[in-house]
């Protein structure tokens, strides 16, 4: 058997707003070349399934290789990565089977081949500088095949730290409110009731950390496993919304609010997956002592206000069980997503002492969602 060389290529170009180029001094783009051509007149390409898996002190991401194109490019901020290519059974190993096409990209058939690179390999972004990473295999062919070498580019960093990667903007179109109930009449007319509309909703802001897996519940028959990151909320629309309901939102969405029962903070953007459909998610929520008109008329000692809205994804993105999250799937603009009930929620609870204790106001929404996530 000669040997045959495969250099799986990460390429990073600068990722632009809004299609503009313009350099981000904290991020840019891997893209990982999935198919090349032979000296043979054949092309190869790695599996279906294949994942590129980038890991680093504050960051970690892996990338499903899948798809008709010849790289696939995602998003990653400067640091120093750890790149391990794994099979799609999700293992790292030295025996692999590599597709075999002829020009046209049909599939002819596949290729026995071994991984000859050490894993992982080293990849140190750092600023105005480029790297290249590849991963060799031997192959029984009588030819030689390269994965086209590519560049890891990135601008300047001037802070040795993940920034924000992410600027994302929702609109809910909340006709209706659901499963009403009111556990403190003195809200009963203040907040929305049964079958009454709250607002069209938008908000919009950055996401201001990695996204993590925080686990979620599971069993009869029931799954939800959630993936989210921290985000901020740097404006926002109301629409025709009632004075309850503008100062409800104020509540929870206070800057400076703290929710004690997440791990990532009061405000999140998350994806979660049942096992069947992937669901589009952002939360506000906030522990704390009311400071509207409408809260304080309660007297209350302390208060935890939550405002959350699902979105039904059209694909799924985040798949739980492989433990990946498609980056670039999600950087797009979803129009009419079906607001998901279960995970769509306006919710008061009374918490003196920090303790939460009788729930005020309790309503499911409906309606539909846009949402929009924008690479910079």
């Amino acid at each position: 058997m000669k040997n045959a060389l495969f250099a799986v290529a990460v390429v990073s170009a600068l990722v632009a707003c809004n299609g503009n180029p313009k350099p981000n001094p904290k991020y840019g783009a891997i893209s990982v070349a999935l198919t090349t051509a032979g000296s043979d007149g054949f092309q190869y390409r790695l599996p279906a399934g294949s994942i590129a898996e980038f890991d680093s002190t504050n960051f970690t991401l892996q990338q499903v290789l899948d798809g008709n194109d010849t790289t696939v490019t995602v998003s990653l901020p400067v640091g120093t990565y750890q790149v391990t290519l794994l099979r799609p059974d999700g293992t790292a190993g030295t025996d692999w089977t590599l597709d075999k096409l002829d020009s046209s990209f049909t599939l002819l058939g596949s290729v026995d081949a071994t991984l000859t690179t050490p894993l992982p390999v080293q990849a140190v972004v750092t600023a105005n500088t480029t790297t290249d990473v590849a991963f060799q295999f031997d192959i029984p062919t009588g030819g030689t095949v390269t994965f086209q070498s590519g560049t890891i580019a990135v601008s300047i960093n001037v802070q040795d730290v993940p920034a924000t990667s992410f600027d994302y903007v929702s609109t809910a179109s909340v006709s209706t409110v659901a499963d009403v109930s009111f556990g403190n009449s003195a809200l009963q007319g203040v907040l929305p009731g049964s079958n009454e509309s709250i607002a069209n909703v938008t908000v919009e802001g950055t996401v201001t950390g990695p996204w993590q897996e925080i686990g979620g519940s599971g069993g009869a028959g029931t799954t939800a496993l959630f993936v989210c990151a921290p985000i901020s909320l740097t404006a926002y629309s109301l629409g025709a919304a009632s004075t309850g309901f503008t100062d409800f939102f104020l509540e929870a969405t206070l800057p400076d609010g703290v929710d004690p029962a997440s791990a990532l903070g009061h405000a999140v953007v998350c994806v979660i997956d049942d096992g069947v459909n992937n669901y589009i998610r952002y939360r506000f929520s906030r522990l704390g002592t009311p400071f509207t008109p409408t809260f304080l008329a309660l007297s209350a000692d302390e208060v935890f206000f939550r405002y959350e809205v699902a979105g039904t994804l059209p694909s799924r993105v985040w798949d739980a069980a492989s433990h990946t999250l498609q980056i670039a799937p999600l950087m797009t603009t979803f129009d009419s997503l079906t607001v998901y009930t279960l995970y769509s929620a306006a919710q008061v609870i009374n918490a003196p002492g920090g303790v939460f204790g009788a729930t005020w106001y309790n309503a499911h929404l409906t309606g539909t969602m846009n949402f929009t996530l924008n690479g910079h």
